[in-house]
């Protein structure tokens, strides 16, 4: 799967005249024959950040999990898959210390192959992560508890994402 991600850094790293690793990964991918049609849709809404995109977002980016978890301290987490199995939709639910690795404890939770999940959620006391992979487009909803702090967080997810935006 595609980090989402380290896609963005590449591309604005060749649009910043950097040729970085991510760059030159990036640009490996566009010297094939095939053609890319990218879409990613970011928006805020009240105390809600949603993110949509054509491209796979990596199923449990660390680096977003921890982007989320610095700026709204948690102690633990639950992460709660779905997933359908035999024609049964299934849900399995974990705890965990935020010290965990999310990506570890889904890893160890799932007997299922990976294209049978449908939606994954991580909930903390203090924010709510859930991951859609149903259809084309993957979404990503980030539920915080406050529009306040929803607004700065978005920004800095805004940098994140596009370094060279000016928001």
């Amino acid at each position: 799967m595609v980090n989402l991600f380290d896609y963005m850094r590449g591309l604005t790293d060749i649009l910043g005249g950097k040729l970085t690793p991510k760059a030159k990964r990036v640009l490996a991918g566009l010297t094939e024959e095939r053609e890319y049609h990218y879409k990613l849709n970011v928006e805020l809404k009240s105390n809600i950040i949603n993110v949509s995109s054509s491209l796979p977002i990596s199923l449990l980016p660390d680096t977003l999990f921890s982007f989320f978890e610095s700026r709204v301290r948690a102690l633990a987490y639950t992460v709660i898959v779905s997933y359908e199995w035999r024609g049964e939709l299934k849900r399995l639910e974990k705890v965990a210390p935020i010290q965990e690795d999310p990506s570890r404890l889904l890893k160890s939770m799932l007997q299922v192959p990976m294209d049978k999940i449908e939606e994954v959620t991580i909930k903390t006391k203090k924010f709510e992560i859930q991951y859609n992979l149903k259809g084309y487009r993957e979404t990503l909803t980030v539920k915080l508890p406050n529009p306040d702090l929803a607004r700065s967080i978005f920004i800095e997810f805004l940098h994140l994402v596009f370094p060279y935006l000016h928001v």
